[in-house]
């Protein structure tokens, strides 16, 4: 492999850049989607007149309610991982307690997972 594609962004992701910002935006709602300029600017608007009603829009995060809610009924009930010959291994133990080497258990790693992919389609 080239160096030139080791540290070139793929293709992919750079065209879902733009939509993931989106959904992020309108996960986290508030001022993080009014700075994204997402409300359409009118025809014949001038910039004041478009500010202007940019900062009368009200901004409620339905987004967030709908994600929180549904993952909270899945996580209602902690999973079960049957890790069979693996079960007594202290390194697949290691895992579940920090999965990502910063404190995370597996299952809040999971958690984090799942909600960034319930609001941008994909886990990437």
């Amino acid at each position: 492999m080239k160096h030139e594609e080791l540290v070139s962004t793929h293709e992919q992701y750079q065209a879902n850049q733009n939509n993931w910002e989106f959904h992020l935006r309108s996960f986290l709602g508030g001022s993080n989607y009014q700075d994204g300029s997402y409300l359409l600017k009118y025809i014949q608007e001038d910039e004041k007149e478009y500010d202007k009603r940019i900062s009368i829009t009200p901004l409620d995060n339905h987004c967030k309610n709908v994600v929180s809610i549904y993952s909270s009924f899945i996580w209602r009930i902690p999973p079960t991982r049957n890790l069979g010959l693996l079960d007594k291994d202290q390194s697949a133990q290691a895992m579940l307690e920090d999965a990502d080497l910063d404190g995370r258990s597996f299952n809040a790693l999971c958690v984090m997972l799942r909600l960034g992919r319930m609001f941008t389609g994909t886990v990437g």
